[in-house]
């Protein structure tokens, strides 16, 4: 898709004008660094691992969220977490880090291909094998 590219190539750009930015990637390929020049002033670059932040905001919930329920109440709370949509939380708040960090530069980022676009909604449905279907895929279709 060109993903990869075109964001290394804005915020290459931004930077070679002077511009401070912050280039971050939470593409598990991260072939970010291959599609720099070997050097770029005012280029800071970083990687979001989806994996090892969705486990961090997994054990967050669940040690906040989680403390005070019972058996039943907690496993239900883990099934919850086991959505596709958990992944997509977990980065944007990682997302939101890099950018609280920041300050004052531009902000880039190359996205990991998804083969399944996410929705989430905030209204709470009942935890059974079949509440996810809210995340399963839509009517929005992505080429290759």
């Amino acid at each position: 898709m060109g993903k990869t590219t075109l964001a290394a190539a804005i915020a290459v750009a931004l930077a070679r004008r002077g511009l401070p930015v912050h280039l971050t990637t939470s593409d598990p390929a991260a072939h970010l660094a291959e599609t720099l020049p070997d050097t770029v002033d005012n280029l800071a670059l970083s990687r979001i691992d989806p994996q090892l932040e969705t486990e961090r905001y997994r054990a967050h919930v669940l040690e906040t969220k989680g403390k005070d329920l019972d058996a039943q109440g907690r496993a239900l709370l883990e099934e919850d977490l086991r959505s596709p949509c958990t992944e997509e939380i977990a980065v944007f708040q990682a997302f939101s880090h890099v950018i609280r960090e920041a300050g004052q530069k531009f902000v880039v980022m190359d996205t990991a291909p998804r083969a399944i676009p996410c929705c989430c909604s905030t209204r709470r449905a009942p935890t059974t094998a079949r509440s996810h279907d809210k995340c399963a895929p839509t009517s929005i279709s992505r080429r290759r």
